[in-house]
């Protein structure tokens, strides 16, 4: 918990951490406070000062490439005066060696599990610890239905400890945003997030984000999203203590679907829908039946059906979405799609692209057809 003074009428900024890891301890710096009032902070024009210990090394990042990145792709946003009471090294080889990841249970949640697992990966990145993040609402310890259930089925299924951390940041950057809530979270969740993760790092040496945007898209202009410079923006936010990686950012989205249709799990759990949490009570939403995780009509089902469907695989993932719907609206999903491709939406493009080396749509369900699919 930090006071605080000068945001509107908001007195603390708090974060709550439940783990099931028992050895975790409490983090002995405010880097994580550094890296969610940052955004605030720019927006509102006010200076930071820290009456605890920040690390020397994310401090000075900040100042001179993490400011000058934000402030590139959000003209709303001004480098500002950031000073701490004490600041401390960076412990470079810290006893923590675990490596940590967020669990939504979405295409790419699962394509980097799969990845930075030991079929892929070397010892030091193998996943070994999985968390739920809560930075959506404005007060400590709730978190959205179906989210917590999902993640600790996985946790149980796989042998990962689960931390849960949730906080207040919402009500903190409310006081000072003037974009509608959504478009705020989109312009902020990577520092969000990773300023939770930062709650983690007694116990973490690596946490690997799941981000949405591959190399190719990397860009500084203005954008709908804060994640299309997470490739930039992790590295910047690193210590020789507590490293954040980009998982999955050499992969198009298009790619990590691919992977996860091979993916006995997700079969089962695979969740992409932005109209149901999963929950019971929020399953009517949408035009699929009730009983499926997914709407399977959003523009994110619909998607992934369509790739899934592209490679031959969709029928794997019967249990999660409802694949009569798909067939009665697949002429909408493709006119979906090539609006979308239009619109400049890169993942659109990527699923039209790979339609093309099928000998084309129209092809390809002709065949579907003589093969009375």
């Amino acid at each position: 918990m930090h006071k605080l003074s000068g945001i509107g009428d908001i007195e603390r900024l708090e974060y709550l951490v439940h783990s099931t890891e028992r050895d975790l301890k409490p983090v002995q710096t405010s880097d994580h406070a550094l890296i969610a009032l940052l955004y605030p902070a720019m927006l509102s024009g006010r200076a930071l000062h820290f009456e605890g210990v920040v690390t020397d090394q994310l401090l000075f990042q900040i100042k001179h490439d993490v400011m000058p990145l934000l402030a590139a792709r959000d003209e709303r946003l001004q480098p500002i005066e950031i000073t701490a009471a004490g600041q401390t090294p960076a412990a470079a080889g810290a006893a923590a060696s675990d490596v940590g990841t967020g669990y939504s249970a979405g295409v790419d949640s699962f394509a980097t599990l799969q990845l930075y697992s030991e079929a892929h990966a070397p010892a030091s990145h193998r996943i070994s610890h999985i968390a739920l993040f809560q930075n959506t609402q404005t007060a400590t310890g709730g978190f959205l239905d179906g989210m917590v259930a999902r993640a600790e089925d996985y946790s149980a299924l796989k042998g990962l400890p689960l931390s849960k951390v949730s906080s207040n940041i919402e009500a903190v950057i409310s006081a000072v945003e003037t974009l509608g809530r959504a478009e705020s979270y989109r312009q902020s969740h990577s520092l969000r997030s990773a300023a939770s993760a930062s709650c983690l790092a007694s116990g973490l040496r690596r946490y690997v984000f799941s981000g949405s945007y591959d190399y190719r898209l990397v860009t500084v202009a203005q954008t709908v999203d804060v994640a299309y410079v997470d490739p930039m923006l992790m590295p910047l936010l690193s210590t020789a203590a507590f490293e954040f990686v980009s998982g999955c950012a050499g992969m198009r989205r298009f790619d990590k679907t691919l992977l996860v249709a091979d993916n006995a799990e997700a079969w089962k759990h695979l969740h992409v829908c932005i109209r149901r949490t999963g929950a019971a009570d929020s399953q009517t939403k949408g035009r699929g039946r009730a009983d499926f995780i997914n709407c399977s009509s959003c523009w994110k089902c619909v998607r992934t059906i369509f790739t899934l469907e592209l490679e031959g695989k969709l029928e794997r993932f019967g249990a999660v979405f409802d694949l009569a719907l798909f067939e009665r609206s697949r002429k909408d999903v493709v006119k979906n799609l090539r609006h979308r491709a239009k619109m400049g939406d890169g993942q659109a493009v990527d699923v039209l692209a790979y339609a093309e080396t099928k000998g084309g749509l129209n092809a390809f369900y002709a065949r579907k057809l003589q093969l009375g699919s």
